[in-house]
């Protein structure tokens, strides 16, 4: 496995590739193919085509002897063919002091880089790596979709991925044989987003270091200082109470925060509890008393039903002055009754009316039945000098 290292000599810093071995022993790369050599007070920035978990700012000491001080936390498996990518870099500031050299990491675009090189005046070097494959041949690939997880599977690591107009918006490490697991477990968490999944099994579609740091933090969260332990000891004593008192303020700090969260959220929850009992309230004004379980999703149901039935109608041509002209025609001219009113409905008709006996009322619903598919006799009374009947009739369905 080759990888990118920095390691010194008795006047500059070098950065170059070394290798490490299957049995864990690391040799520096007797043909190095990239290298850097910074001469003192110089400044560079090494952009590297993959992510890193080095986003702090350390130092590395100097000694005499030329030795491998530390490895920036991405892999060189392969090279990649063609220019670096413009979609993600890792870089690394390094700028070397009389005593020390100080190497700061981040992360940034490809023109953000550029802008930033070029307004401070520094070098800059790039080094291709295979670790940002996966990134390359997913951004190149046609008909990605915003609702799919695209999953990688390589050798020594696995990779989520979703997608929106072609920019990645989120991106997780883990090992491959929990790909399918955790992919499922994301799947049913953002079951309203998520869709589909589909997983990529091949090894060469994966940057091999490109979720390095996030699988083997305790390899690459630090530098690898081989003689400077005593040192590092003794910062750290010197500076104990400093460190105890950032402790304590961050202690408070979070004490604070998790108060005010506490607060935050029980106004939340009472300001949604008043919300859902006014949506109820509103829900049994409009559709009227029942039970009440999801009131959002049954009034939805409700005018869905509502505008159904409304275009049911309309597609049916039923109008009410086509109602009111097959009404007419089906009263035979002999029978002799009165219509006092008619009165539409969504899905109904009512006649109200007045005849002159019970049997010309069973007449006219005889007549009527051959315009409508249901006639019904809602009442039909007597007067009190015994000479007319009032009758309602309700229509359903015109033929």
């Amino acid at each position: 496995m080759k990888v990118c290292g920095v390691y010194e000599g008795k006047d500059a810093l070098y950065i170059s590739r070394w290798v490490k071995s299957f049995k864990g022993k690391s040799l520096i790369e007797e043909s190095k193919v990239k290298e850097l050599r910074l001469s003192k007070m110089e400044r560079v920035v090494l952009a590297v085509p993959a992510r890193s978990v080095l986003l702090k700012s350390l130092e590395l000491p100097f000694s005499d002897a030329g030795k491998i001080r530390g490895a920036l936390p991405f892999e060189m498996a392969e090279e990649l063919a063609g220019e670096a990518s413009e979609y993600a870099f890792s870089f690394y500031y390094i700028e070397r002091r009389k005593s020390y050299s100080k190497v700061v990491g981040g992360a940034a675009k490809r023109e953000l880089l550029e802008r930033e090189t070029k307004r401070l005046g520094l070098k800059r070097a790039e080094i291709t790596s295979s670790s940002l494959a996966f990134l390359n041949s997913l951004m190149e690939m046609e008909g990605l979709r915003e609702d799919t997880l695209y999953c990688f599977k390589g050798e020594s690591e696995g990779v989520m991925i979703s997608v929106k107009e072609r920019e990645i918006t989120f991106e997780r490490s883990l090992p491959p044989l929990k790909v399918e697991e955790e992919a499922s477990m994301v799947m049913s968490f953002l079951k309203d987003n998520v869709k589909d999944i589909k997983i990529f099994d091949d090894p060469m579609m994966i940057a091999r270091g490109a979720a390095l740091g996030a699988l083997e933090p305790e390899r690459f969260a630090h530098l690898n200082l081989l003689e400077e332990g005593g040192v590092w000891k003794k910062i750290l004593k010197e500076n104990e109470r400093e460190l105890k008192r950032i402790a304590l303020a961050l202690a408070l700090l979070l004490g604070a925060w998790g108060v005010s969260f506490a607060i935050d959220y029980r106004s939340t929850m009472m300001e949604l509890k008043t919300l859902e009992r006014r949506i109820e309230e509103s829900y049994r004004r409009y559709f009227g008393e029942g039970k009440v379980v999801n009131p959002i999703l049954q009034a939805k149901r409700k005018v869905e039903e509502l505008e159904s039935n409304i275009n049911k109608r309309r597609s049916s041509g039923t109008l009410p002055l086509l109602i009111l002209e097959k009404i007419s025609e089906s009263i035979p001219a002999s029978l002799e009754v009165k219509i006092n009113g008619v009165r539409f409905t969504l899905d109904r008709v009512e006649i109200e009316g007045v005849a002159k006996s019970f049997e010309d009322v069973d007449s006219l619903k005889k007549s009527l039945s051959r315009a409508f598919k249901s006639v019904e006799v809602s009442y039909a009374r007597l007067s009190v000098d015994g000479k007319s009947v009032s009758f309602g009739i309700v229509l359903k369905e015109m033929i």
